[in-house]
């Protein structure tokens, strides 16, 4: 598998399409494969004011996702991340907001924000090389 040799796998997406091309390319009885994969983020460990460059932790409870099914006509790509977790703590606005009967938030323009969000989404066809769906290779601060 080429991907092994080459060095780093990159996005999620890229190497799911490289997993189905691989085994779509070498199985002529199969039509379509789906590949499935989640990716948590990793980061080293340091220790003694040094990071240690074969020690790491799981950065934080949010996991990217991708499904991609591959047929020899055409692949279809759905990329999400689940349970990323957000906190907003000032200047987050809740006024002029839908009301029904059962509402009982007061409006305000600074109040505490606290999610967990998960989002799913299809990406559209686009050339093998762009297959990471968009994903920056970091997230700023």
């Amino acid at each position: 598998m080429p991907w092994l040799e080459n060095g780093p796998i990159g996005q999620i997406e890229e190497f799911a399409f490289s997993l189905a091309d691989h085994f779509l390319s070498r199985n002529e009885h199969l039509s379509c494969v789906s590949i499935n994969i989640r990716e948590r983020i990793w980061e080293c460990i340091q220790a003694e004011g040094r990071v240690q460059p074969h020690a790491f932790r799981i950065a934080g409870p949010e996991q990217r996702e991708v499904n991609l099914d591959h047929t020899r006509e055409n692949t279809a790509i759905y990329s999400a991340i689940r349970d990323l977790a957000i906190t907003k703590t000032a200047r987050s606005s809740f006024e002029n907001f839908l009301r029904d009967e059962f509402t009982t938030l007061k409006d305000t323009q600074d109040r505490l924000l606290s999610t967990s969000l998960c989002a799913q989404w299809r990406c559209l066809p686009v050339p093998r090389t762009m297959v990471n769906c968009g994903w920056p290779s970091e997230i700023p601060c």
